[in-house]
């Protein structure tokens, strides 16, 4: 299984409640009449953002696909002449020149059996490693930083590391990705911030995931 993420940026003249009413309306709709290599699409609109500036996204958008076959082509499809539709309405709604892609290496470390009927509020963690630092001894300090952070809120009902890969292209924003679910109880951004990890993101999130049944129409 493969998975892609995306950062989405909105067109400055929308809201985010705009942003996202077409993107659920509109385009995922659009998308899904055309594509049906995915095996799980999942949006993330962001609710919330604790960082010295503005998240710089407004959705974290979650692909994933069966195998490299299916990835490429998605790819070559949206790079056709057939994929004028979906090109045309993403200019209509993102600031598509600032949207970022990048695989990750997906692990879920947490998953809770006693998992509650009501929603779920989503926290997602991004971080960021110093440029001297090597990737693998910053995914180790991350892991244990991390974990003395959420020491000290309440248990998450699951939880799900994405490492983000580096393939040759733009240098990806990230190095890490931690996605925290919570009972809706605990909705909103936890009080306080991860210390010592570096340049990081705390964003609370709300979910939209399409049935996989809409993925595998005709």
């Amino acid at each position: 299984m493969l998975k892609v993420i995306a950062l989405i940026k909105r067109r400055a003249e929308l809201s985010r409640a705009e942003f996202r009413r077409h993107y659920e309306d509109i385009h995922v709709p659009l998308a899904l009449r055309h594509l049906n290599q995915m095996s799980r699409y999942v949006r993330n609109h962001v609710t919330a953002e604790r960082a010295p500036g503005p998240a710089g996204f407004d959705c974290l958008t979650e692909f994933w696909y069966p195998d490299q076959a299916a990835l490429q082509g998605v790819l070559a499809y949206l790079q056709s002449a057939a994929a004028e539709p979906i090109r045309r309405d993403e200019l209509s709604f993102m600031a598509k020149q600032e949207n970022v892609f990048f695989p990750v290496d997906e692990h879920l470390t947490l998953e809770n059996d006693l998992v509650p009927s009501g929603a779920i509020s989503k926290i997602v963690v991004l971080a960021a490693r110093p440029q001297e630092e090597p990737i693998e001894a910053f995914r180790r300090r991350y892991e244990a930083t991390l974990a003395a952070w959420l020491d000290g809120l309440p248990a998450p009902l699951r939880c799900v590391q994405n490492a983000v890969l580096r393939t040759g292209a733009a240098e990806p924003p990230w190095d890490v990705i931690t996605m925290l679910w919570y009972p809706t109880e605990s909705a909103g951004l936890p009080d306080g911030a991860p210390r010592g990890m570096g340049r990081h993101l705390v964003v609370s999130v709300c979910e939209c995931e399409t049935p996989l049944a809409l993925l595998r129409k005709p």
